[in-house]
C-alpha cells in the first residue's frame, strides 16, 4: 500500500521531502503495527485463561472440554492461533 501511495504522490509532483516523509510514516506505522500484533498475541492466552476461569465461576463448576472450547471459539478471531488450536 505504501508503494502505491508514494507512486501516486510522485506522479502528482511530490517533492523529495514529501516522498521521504511518506516513506518515514509508512515505515513507522508498519513497525508500530507489528509491535501491536506481537503484544496482542502474547496477551491472548492469559486473556482466554481469565475468561474460562470466569466462565467456571459463573457456571459454579469446572467446564467440560466442549464448553471450554465453545467459550474460546466464541470470542477468538478466526485468524488467531488459539482459534486454530
Amino acid at each position: 500500500m505504501a508503494k502505491a501511495y508514494i507512486a501516486k504522490a510522485v506522479r502528482h509532483g511530490a517533492g523529495k521531502v514529501a516522498v521521504q516523509a511518506m516513506e518515514d510514516f509508512f515505515t513507522e506505522m508498519s513497525t508500530r503495527m507489528r509491535a501491536l500484533e506481537r503484544m496482542q498475541t502474547a496477551a491472548e492466552s492469559s486473556h482466554l485463561q481469565a475468561l474460562t476461569t470466569f466462565a467456571e465461576r459463573a457456571y459454579r463448576r469446572p467446564l467440560t472440554a466442549a464448553e471450554r472450547q465453545g467459550v474460546i471459539v466464541s470470542i477468538t478471531p478466526c485468524g488467531s492461533k488459539m482459534a486454530r488450536a
